[in-house]
């Protein structure tokens, strides 16, 4: 679950976004037709913004844990718990999910 929230983080990330953008039109730069070149830039352009917003959107923590078989595995989550020993002894959050029964 954490690594789908990081991904998530990053896609809505301009920098990531402009990081992407930037390795596309590089491809796009390498076909020989110019025509080419210049319709894939155009897509790309068009594309690629639609994407990153609708991404984020669809890419759902439990659903993807709940496929790959592992929701019912100690996660690890942002954030942390005080053990009482102050700032240095933060541990950080597990988050237990319950297992769906068939």
């Amino acid at each position: 679950m954490l690594m789908v929230r990081v991904i998530r983080k990053r896609l809505s990330d301009p920098k990531t976004q402009a990081h992407i953008m930037d390795f596309i039109v590089g491809r796009c730069n390498k076909l020989a037709n110019q025509s080419l070149t210049a319709e894939c830039i155009n897509a790309a352009e068009d594309i690629l913004p639609v994407i990153f917003e609708e991404l984020p959107k669809v890419l759902d923590p439990r659903k993807i844990c709940k496929k790959a078989g592992m929701c019912a595995l100690p996660l690890l989550v942002e954030g942390s718990v005080d053990s009482g020993g102050g700032e240095d002894s933060k541990l950080p959050l597990l988050l237990q999910l319950p297992s769906e029964k068939n």
